[in-house]
């Protein structure tokens, strides 16, 4: 299985993009896949609280990804992820 390194849904290996957010899983590392991204600033937002919650810093992510949802609150990707880390932050 293949994890995207953006909205964190898994998909199988053979797959180059996610179908969900349409990141390209061929990327190796998440610092590759940050640099390599358009600069659209709601895409840095999340990409940033994708990465703070992929290091365990759940407070950040849920703030970056509050933020991004009072601008744009039909944002899915940050809506499930925003889920996802208030899970984690209440699992603590």
């Amino acid at each position: 299985m293949n994890i995207c390194p953006r909205c964190g849904k898994i998909h199988r290996l053979e797959d180059r993009f996610c179908g969900f957010c349409g990141c390209n899983l061929t990327v190796d590392n998440v610092s590759d896949f940050v640099t390599k991204l358009a600069l659209n600033p709601d895409d840095i937002k999340f990409d940033l609280g994708v990465f703070y919650y992929h290091e365990g810093k759940y407070e950040q992510a849920a703030a970056i990804f509050q933020a991004l949802l009072n601008h744009k609150p039909d944002h899915e990707a940050a809506n499930e992820m925003r889920a996802k880390t208030q899970a984690a932050l209440d699992n603590r």
